[in-house]
């Protein structure tokens, strides 16, 4: 990033350093009654999230089981439940809690983070389109029934994926283009007028060419 010329966040937040704050957050929702406790973890109650997010009932469990969300978990009470806390499982991390050994849910961990450092709301929530169902629709719902401040988020902007032969670029794809290795053989400039060079919230194909076609401009003339 610093090779890109990209300003460093003021906040960089580490899930591990906030384990103390899941804990308190999966406490306040299940005192609102917003969450449940079974089996050493705890579930927030997500009937009417993906309602909210324009997600039907299918999309969403469907995109629950590609998260990791685990619908079909016998301890929930009803498939689209989160874990706040997960129990303990062989070969992961755990910390104690008032339900035993467990670890934070990643909405949950996200959620205590951008509470400890925003605030009760923020002005804009962003990330990545494939991120808006489950991960971002869960972490807006568990901060508001925490706080009781709605909406959490005044704007969301939803950024456009990149694909690389219409494949989502992914670890678990094995697709991965590195800016690092971008760098390796072009000008930060270029690769970054490649990447700014489209609507925000469309996705893109990623393809050689394009970095090639970016690199062609006269760069001299842009500002940076």
């Amino acid at each position: 990033m610093a090779a890109l010329s990209v300003r460093s966040p003021q906040h960089e937040p580490y899930a591990h350093r906030y384990v103390g704050q899941v804990i308190r957050l999966a406490s306040g929702l299940l005192n609102a009654g917003a969450a449940y406790a079974s089996g050493g973890s705890v579930y927030f109650r997500g009937r009417g999230v993906a309602g909210r997010a324009g997600v039907d009932e299918a999309e969403a469990a469907a995109l629950a089981a590609e998260y990791g969300g685990r619908p079909g978990d016998p301890a929930k009470a009803d498939p689209l439940d989160v874990a706040v806390w997960q129990a303990g499982e062989p070969g992961h991390p755990s910390w104690d809690s008032p339900w035993g050994q467990g670890r934070p849910g990643w909405h949950a961990e996200c959620a205590a983070m951008a509470l400890s450092v925003f605030g009760a709301s923020m002005d804009v929530h962003a990330g990545g389109a494939d991120l808006r169902f489950p991960h971002h629709a869960y972490h807006a719902a568990m901060a508001e029934a925490f706080t009781g401040v709605r909406p959490y988020a005044r704007a969301c902007l939803h950024v456009g994926t990149v694909t690389v032969d219409g494949v989502k670029m992914a670890k678990s794809a094995g697709n991965l283009v590195l800016v690092r290795d971008l760098l390796a053989s072009s000008p930060a400039p270029a690769v970054r007028l490649m990447i700014l060079d489209r609507r925000w919230a469309g996705s893109w194909d990623y393809a050689p060419a394009l970095l090639s076609a970016a690199a062609g401009y006269s760069l001299s003339t842009l500002s940076w």
